[in-house]
């Protein structure tokens, strides 16, 4: 039984240290003084020390370890990552992290250090491909989790043969060729308790043969990109046909080797001399540069004279080599174009644009997020360049432009408020509605009558991102949460004096962003509903100001995003009957927080213009989800977090729920719930894509345990909810089932830990959810 000591006064961080590291074979102690730290010293002898010595200025923690035990590994944590160390005791740190500590960091080192058997060490030169191979070599089981940066993958290896490989969206041999192409990383062993289906069938020898051709080909291609002029409209080298052919002619060689000469007369043959010897990277670039060369000399043995016009020259895909930064001649005529020269004539007319999507509706979506997206989608077009974003014609418009061979394209953004997305949708004025909220029965009946579809649907309505919305006031303020009631009095001018909500009595200052914002009209929905805000409120342009305001007034509050709290104090906020809930990216990412909401899309259910379906299919990709946290809102990439611990004493009937508080014990839960279509069991929109997001986080986890937890709103007899509430569970678990995801445990929560009022509609749909957990 191996033996961790944390040692931190902070309650929140041994607790996650806790929670992560505790398993069957370990004892975590917790120490928060220098008395409780030396008592446990000195009844003990830990194999492990975590500590922030920063927090215990009244006990040298590693002086004292030094005069302790050798054998005891110590992690030091401190802000900035570095510690000055003694002499003695100094040699036992195997790490020093900085806080807030990363626990994924943190539970690498911790696993690394206290393995059970074998041995422990870093060997730097040692390739993966070598590792793959001595492990098949010995017949061998493994799995092994690779990692570069933020890339993360996972290779099976059973019986001497490689059969599973998975890296972000690839899987099979693809993903197995990608993860060996990285040029440098790290891997570790890591315990499967359920292999997967195997995804690759294929003599492990073979394998690496391949992936050795495909790394050195794309090293290859990569010296000759760096070795010529580039152009943005170049296509890549490794793409080109002649590469292409190339490439695939020393794969063949590679993978079948041409064995050595045994006729004692070419044994006598001598090798060429050295200086006549082409490298394979120069065979490589002379087979890239050769048409451009031919074409060139065509050119310049025709001369003016060739009928090689330049709409002709450009349709053949004009060649790098024949760019130069040196001054070209002039060209021969208008219709032709000098060698050495990639200057278009003077009288060239001008590129026509092109309107291949509209994007009409809410302002929150449609001021910063949409012209992010649009503008990385179109990167993404095949010979895309000069990417610009200009102003519309009126205020909140925005026209994103991109040059693509001889066309502009151009998506149009307008951004008016969801309602007018909804109706320039109807009027035939758009190919995606933008909204805040979701669609309205009246304007679902008249789009569908246009033959558009069921906009309800998930082929229609795609949602794309999360809203929340912290409720800060100044770090002085005593109060810790407030009610929903409580804030629309406030904001409203019903309430004004702290006193009203157990603060300090004193005047209450409103701080609130301006009319244009999307912070205030999500606040404004949400909070306000049909009130009206404060006379003489302080408004502000932006969310920064409005929270350095705050935090500089002891009487002030006020709302912003997520990332602007900065030095002001967030308060928890509460529904009618609900626990209050903190702001957080995890709390809105799972809806819990009653400030929070989504953001759509939507769409015709099958849209003849092919740019609407690929953009929206972007949107929600890995890729697409980046741009959305960019953009300071909650994308719907999946993370593990720790959740907060639950109160017993907040729980009606304790007994009732005790497996699902067991189950969950030091697991780690994701960020989404599991939702279902208001009076129907079937899974609503966001929810069907996130099966899809899990199968894509979950796939190189499969040493990890799923846990799925039902629960209910509390209409109807108490008993029946928690039958609703494990079956929803059970829905789920079937659905991830059917995707190759096992499910370790299925629990029921009830109605018990609301996180909405009950009192609606919208709060009961909101309760009837699945977390999911992760152990």
């Amino acid at each position: 039984m191996k033996k961790i000591l944390a040692i931190d006064r902070d309650e929140v961080t041994t607790e996650h240290i806790r929670q992560l590291l505790a398993s069957k074979d370990r004892q975590i102690f917790i120490a928060a003084t220098g008395k409780e730290t030396l008592t446990l010293l000195n009844s003990k002898v830990f194999d492990m020390v975590i500590v922030n010595p920063l927090t215990m200025p009244e006990f040298d923690v590693l002086e004292w370890l030094g005069q302790y035990s050798a054998s005891t590994k110590v992690i030091v944590i401190s802000p900035t990552g570095t510690f000055p160390l003694p002499k003695a005791g100094g040699e036992n740190v195997i790490a020093t992290l900085p806080a807030p500590v990363e626990l994924s960091a943190l539970e690498d080192i911790v696993n690394n250090n206290l393995m059970d058997n074998g041995f422990f060490g870093v060997l730097n030169d040692v390739s993966l491909a070598d590792y793959i191979q001595l492990l098949c070599m010995k017949n061998a089981t493994k799995a092994i989790r690779v990692s570069q940066q933020n890339d993360k993958g996972l290779i099976l290896i059973r019986d001497g043969q490689v059969i599973y490989a998975a890296q972000d969206n690839l899987l099979g041999m693809e993903a197995f060729f990608r993860i060996l192409s990285w040029k440098k990383g790290s891997f570790r062993d890591v315990k499967i308790k359920i292999f997967p289906t195997p995804n690759i069938d294929r003599d492990y020898r073979s394998l690496l043969v391949k992936a050795t051709a495909l790394k050195e080909i794309s090293q290859d291609a990569s010296a000759i990109q760096e070795a010529r002029p580039v152009k943005a409209d170049d296509q890549p080298v490794f793409d080109r046909p002649a590469l292409k052919q190339g490439r695939s002619m020393a794969t063949e060689a590679m993978a079948h080797p041409v064995p050595a000469a045994t006729n004692s007369r070419q044994s006598r043959i001598p090798p060429p001399p050295a200086k006549r010897t082409l490298s394979r990277r120069a065979v490589f670039a002379l087979a890239a540069i050769l048409p451009a060369l031919i074409l060139a000399f065509l050119i310049q043995f025709f001369g003016p004279t060739s009928k090689l016009s330049l709409p002709d020259f450009a349709a053949s895909g004009p060649s790098p080599a024949l760019a130069s930064p040196e001054k070209s001649p002039p060209a021969a005529s208008s219709s032709t174009i000098a060698i050495g020269s990639l200057r278009e004539p003077e009288n060239t007319p001008p590129l026509r644009e092109e309107t291949v999507l509209r994007l009409h509706g809410s302002n929150t979506i449609g001021a910063k997020l949409a012209p992010a997206l649009v503008a990385e989608y179109l990167t993404m077009l095949p010979g895309a360049e000069k990417i610009e974003r200009l102003p519309g014609n009126k205020e909140n418009e925005t026209r994103v432009k991109a040059r693509v061979k001889d066309r502009v394209l151009v998506i149009d953004i307008q951004a008016h408020g969801s309602t007018t997305g909804f109706k320039d949708m109807e009027a035939g004025a758009c190919d995606i509605a933008m909204a805040s909220r979701k669609i309205q029965d009246k304007e679902v009946a008249a789009l569908e009558v246009l033959g558009l579809g069921e906009m309800t649907a998930s082929a229609s309505e795609h949602v794309i991102a999360l809203d929340g919305i912290a409720i800060i006031v100044n770090m002085s303020n005593p109060i810790e949460q407030i009610s929903m009631q409580q804030l629309a009095a406030i904001y409203s001018g019903q309430v004004t004096d702290w006193s009203a909500v157990g603060g300090t009595p004193g005047p209450i200052n409103v701080y609130a962003r301006d009319d244009n914002s999307g912070t205030y009209d999500t606040f404004k929905s949400i909070v306000l509903d049909k009130l009206k805000l404060k006379e003489g409120s302080r408004r502000f342009e932006s969310n920064p100001e409005l929270s350095e305001q705050v935090s500089r007034d002891p009487q002030g509050i006020g709302f912003t995003s997520l990332p602007n709290i900065n030095k002001a104090k967030a308060l928890a906020v509460a529904d009618t009957g609900a626990k209050p809930i903190y702001p957080s990216f995890f709390t809105v990412s799972t809806e819990d927080y009653p400030i929070a909401r989504r953001l759509y899309l939507y769409t015709a259910a099958n849209p003849a213009n092919r740019h609407v379906r690929d953009f929206v299919e972007f949107v929600h990709s890995r890729r697409g989800q980046e741009i959305v946290n960019k953009a300071d809102m909650v994308d719907m990439n999946i993370k593990p977090f720790f959740a907060e611990k639950i109160d017993p004493a907040k729980i009606a009937r304790p007994a009732t729920i005790q497996e699902y508080l067991q189950g969950t014990e030091n697991a780690q839960r994701l960020s989404l719930n599991f939702r279902f279509t208001t009076g129907a069991a079937k899974l609503d929109n966001r929810s069907e894509r996130d099966l899809n997001r899990m199968v894509d986080f979950l796939k190189d986890k499969l040493d990890r345990q799923i846990i799925l937890a039902g629960f209910a709103d509390n209409s109807g007899d108490y008993d029946l909810n928690r039958q609703l509430a494990k079956m929803r569970a059970e829905t789920v678990a079937r659905e991830m089932q059917t995707r190759g995801i096992a499910v370790q445990g299925v629990y029921s929560g009830g109605q018990e830990l609301p996180v909405a009022s009950n009192l609606s509609a919208a709060g009961q749909n909101k309760n009837r959810r699945v977390e999911v957990w992760l152990r």
